[in-house]
């Protein structure tokens, strides 16, 4: 029992800390990758490589498990139920923790789940991402100006990449240390992980197409001004949201106060995302036929509901704001 408490202790303690953003990985991240391969000496086979290497492996199964979280979570994805991927168990503990939104059951299953084998990388792939790969990849290729490559290709490149990571990290020994300082075949590394990054790159795109919310462009001719205040309305939401977690990061856990805040916040996101967006869509279905009419509609619907959670999370942040200021002079040392 308490193995399994630790377990939602860590994960209850990893979401919050997270849960700011809507991708965990995001493309800033996957271009240290590329950093990596162009500063690869090129003479002579050193440690950068080995490093590199692991760097591809570590943000290929982070990219999948943020997927896995994505496709779980989003009510509007479709699921294969009878996809053998999944094969997790959840106890008592994990159950109640969900149920009262704690964290997700993507975010459990992100947190729960290795990526560590090529095998359990296309399965992910598959499961999370169900697209012909075959003809999108090579197309996102030439769209983005990559290298053309076929999807054979690319798979016989990141197992290559897993092969080797595992044998420089998993089972370091003297041959294999050996290799250290010679120049065999270094265009081969390079040439391998630029797939690596190739492939996070296209798994980021697809990620953005199918789990973003829609892009309230500030140029659209309909909504212009709706999508520049829905923009800046999110961004006010997510500096509340940062100060806030700010505040509690810093005070003790074993708060009661500080503990209800952070179990109501874990709800209120998810719940005030899902009740714009359905109030979004509530509004663009009924009106009706309209054309442009009905995306303005929709458009302030949403401004609507972003603007009641900015001004809830405002009050949340005073109330916050005021408790760790006087806590120091109520608790025990000030009696």
């Amino acid at each position: 029992m308490a193995k399994a408490t630790d377990r939602v202790d860590r994960t209850v303690e990893f979401w919050r800390t997270r849960r700011v953003r809507k991708f965990l990985l995001t493309e800033r991240t996957i271009e240290l990758l590329r950093h990596s391969i162009e500063a690869l000496d090129s003479r002579v086979f050193t440690l950068q490589h080995v490093q590199a290497l692991n760097l591809a492996v570590s943000l290929l199964e982070a990219q999948m498990r943020d997927c896995l979280r994505l496709a779980i979570d989003e009510r509007n994805s479709e699921l294969d139920a009878k996809n053998e991927f999944l094969d997790i168990k959840i106890d008592v503990g994990f159950i109640t923790q969900i149920r009262s939104r704690r964290f997700t059951l993507g975010e459990f299953v992100s947190i729960n789940t290795g990526i560590s084998t090529i095998e359990r990388l296309w399965a992910a792939l598959s499961f999370c991402l169900p697209y012909d790969h075959e003809a999108r990849f090579p197309t996102w290729c030439e769209q983005n100006g990559r290298s053309p490559c076929d999807l054979s290709k690319l798979k016989g490149s990141l197992a290559w990449v897993y092969r080797e990571r595992n044998r420089y990290v998993h089972e370091f020994f003297d041959d294999t240390a050996l290799e250290i300082g010679e120049s065999n075949a270094l265009d081969v590394v390079a040439a391998r992980l630029r797939h690596a990054y190739d492939f996070l790159m296209y798994v980021q795109w697809l990620k953005k197409d199918c789990f973003s919310y829609e892009d309230y462009t500030e140029d659209h001719p309909s909504w212009g001004e709706a999508g520049k205040d829905i923009n800046e309305a999110n961004k006010r939401i997510e500096q509340l949201i940062v100060q806030i977690t700010g505040f509690l990061r810093h005070e003790a856990q074993d708060d009661s106060y500080i503990e209800s805040v952070w179990s109501s916040l874990a709800k209120l996101i998810p719940a005030s995302e899902e009740y714009t967006d359905a109030r979004a869509d509530f509004a663009y279905t009924t009106f009706g036929p309209g054309g442009v009419t009905r995306q303005d509609v929709a458009a302030l619907a949403r401004l609507a509901g972003l603007k009641e959670l900015e001004s809830i999370l405002t009050l949340g942040l005073e109330n916050v704001r005021a408790h760790t200021s006087t806590a120091p002079e109520d608790g025990p040392e000030a009696q």
